[in-house]
């Protein structure tokens, strides 16, 4: 059955990141995919064919969000749209209270809370609690997710956990041998440099690692507005590059270092573990359920962290058990194409 898709992400970065691939398969396969999104700061749309910039959505809640409403409502019907499936939070709440007259489906790409409980995370879970009667299907990146919303989402309404998010190009991320040792170990950070992703504690992991006899270097890659503090405070042995493509990195280094204490399911820690790198971070929720992934420690102890990267490079650095099959964009396609046809009234 041919369907209607509209594709609905707050920000244009986020259709361009992640799912040009999908557009071109639906409509491969014969269906009509209409791609949206707030604004750029320009005011642009995404640079994905047919692609709108809907005024009104923006990254974060604001009080301009009500004024979507009416033009989502437009958009369906000029689109005669089947389906919605939104990605990122302030645009997947704006379009489940615009009453559009179509099923939505919410693409969590993770819940905005921790695994220890803080005030702002109950008025979080309210608000999402709130739209729940308005969303006919989830779909989700990480176990503690699935859980959340299988015990509240009404009956029948589907909750589809993919275990690699979208996926991966693995024509792309291809398995790529280690670097020698004989340099010393060599990690990689990369990530947007803001509070949550914490990268002032890669430099705490790296001391750690040193005063446990490890000769390490690090490169972090990401931009953010945590950039120039990063930048002054890196020790010798960090190097900062900036925004930059992931592969030669991953490619150069032993093993990903991701520090976040709030992940949906890190795309850093997909590419990876297709190229054949392990990767150390905090156990919490999307960051344990990596394929591939080595999560220890609670969320800010860096200490944790360095002794069990020591440990792993003391016995070889070996690389993660996986197949990587499992990492492939096409699986996660299918199965949500799936959920989409399955949400469709008859």
């Amino acid at each position: 059955m041919a369907m209607r898709i509209g594709l609905l992400t707050s920000i244009p970065v986020t259709l361009e990141a992640f799912f040009p691939p999908w557009v071109e398969r639906w409509r491969a396969q014969g269906h009509h995919v209409a791609p949206a999104s707030g604004p750029d700061e320009a005011g642009a749309a995404a640079q994905i064919d047919g692609a709108v910039a809907i005024r009104g959505i923006t990254r974060d809640p604001s009080l301009i969000n009500g004024t979507a409403h009416r033009r989502l409502r437009a958009w369906v019907r000029d689109e005669r749209l089947d389906v919605v499936l939104t990605s990122t939070a302030t645009a997947s709440a704006i379009v489940r209270t615009a009453r559009t007259g179509v099923p939505v489906v919410y693409f969590c790409h993770g819940l905005h809370v921790t695994d220890r409980p803080r005030r702002r995370d109950a008025a979080f879970l309210a608000v999402e609690r709130a739209l729940l009667p308005s969303t006919a299907g989830v779909v989700v990146l990480s176990g503690t997710d699935e859980d959340w919303f299988a015990d509240r989402v009404r009956p029948g309404r589907p909750v589809l956990r993919l275990p690699a998010g979208v996926g991966l190009d693995l024509t792309r991320f291809t398995a790529a041998p280690a670097p020698p040792p004989g340099d010393g170990l060599r990690l990689v950070w990369i990530g947007e440099m803001v509070r949550n992703k914490r990268p002032l504690d890669a430099f705490a992991v790296v001391a750690n690692l040193r005063g446990l006899g490890i000769d390490v270097s690090l490169t972090m890659l990401g931009e953010g507005p945590l950039l120039e503090q990063v930048r002054s405070a890196a020790p010798a042995g960090v190097d900062i590059v900036g925004l930059q493509d992931p592969v030669p990195a991953i490619a150069s280094s032993h093993a990903l270092l991701h520090t976040s204490e709030r992940e949906g399911l890190p795309r850093v820690q997909l590419e990876a573990a297709a190229m054949g790198r392990a990767s150390f971070g905090y156990d919490i929720r999307g960051v344990r359920d990596a394929p591939g992934a080595t999560a220890l420690g609670r969320s800010g102890d860096t200490d944790t962290l360095a002794r069990a990267i020591a440990a792993w490079w003391r016995a070889g650095g070996p690389a993660p058990q996986l197949d990587r099959s499992v990492l492939d964009w096409q699986n996660a396609h299918a199965a949500v194409t799936g959920l989409l046809a399955e949400v469709i009234p008859s």
